[in-house]
């Protein structure tokens, strides 16, 4: 356990020697007392600044989050500093959350870097924000090479996602389910009313209204075609039958 904290402090103090020397008067030599494996200053276990045992504990895990961790870029000497690191790949691991941690730099004058800096970090979710501000400025003040010119420090509680995401539970299935009944309601009534009012189906309607009142209306044709009063008629037995004001006169023919 006592290595595998030490193996993390060291991450974490090359990260912060990165910063200063972006910060400071870089040059090639610094760069490769910071690289070189050989030029990391070793620290002592993490055992003050209040950091709870419950986040030490998950210690052990954090190298397998050090790809996600925001490293140094190129642009170093133009003011390439906010290295944010992978959220995602922070994410995907079980057991880690993702943090930004603002840094305040004081510059010298003649230097044009930014005073301030951000850098992502992939901590154990059971680490609070405290934890994580405490342990960045244990690291920064056990930095040797941090006093030799402008002093660096966490200016602002770190900022941390919420991981893992709040469980899907019965009542996030039912307000999704009736929110999705209403979306899909809203769409169909939206669409039945375009069709509705459309050419098409005027037409459509028309057409069986016809039929309707073709069928629906009685048959009103007579019998027996009608004929002007001196017309003549012929029925079944051949009889002529005219139909006068005065009365009807049969006559065979």
């Amino acid at each position: 356990m006592h290595s595998t904290q030490c193996q993390t402090v060291l991450v974490i103090s090359v990260m912060v020697l990165f910063l200063h020397s972006a910060v400071s008067q870089l040059s090639p030599e610094m760069i490769q007392g910071v690289v070189w494996p050989r030029q990391r200053i070793p620290v002592t276990d993490i055992q003050s600044h209040e950091v709870s045992s419950h986040c030490k504990r998950n210690l052990s895990d954090l190298p397998k989050a050090f790809d996600a961790f925001g490293k140094p870029a190129a642009g170093i000497l133009v003011g390439n500093i906010n290295w944010m690191g992978h959220f995602d790949e922070c994410e995907s691991l079980d057991g880690f959350q993702y943090c930004v941690v603002e840094f305040n730099v004081s510059v010298a004058q003649s230097n044009p870097v930014m005073p301030f800096m951000l850098y992502g970090v992939c901590a154990p979710e059971n680490c609070s924000e405290s934890d994580v501000y405490n342990s960045m400025d244990f690291f920064v003040e056990r930095t040797p090479e941090l006093k030799k010119s402008s002093p660096m420090n966490v200016i602002a509680q770190p900022i941390c996602s919420q991981h893992p995401h709040r469980p899907i539970d019965g009542k996030f299935v039912a307000t999704v389910a009736f929110f999705s009944f209403l979306f899909v309601l809203v769409i169909g009534s939206s669409l039945y009313h375009a069709w509705y009012h459309s050419t098409a189906c005027r037409k459509s309607q028309t057409y069986h209204l016809g039929q309707n009142e073709e069928f629906s209306q009685p048959d009103t044709s007579p019998l027996v075609n009608e004929v002007d009063a001196d017309h003549a008629k012929v029925d079944s037995n051949n009889v002529h039958v005219q139909t006068r004001e005065e009365g009807e006169i049969f006559s065979f023919i």
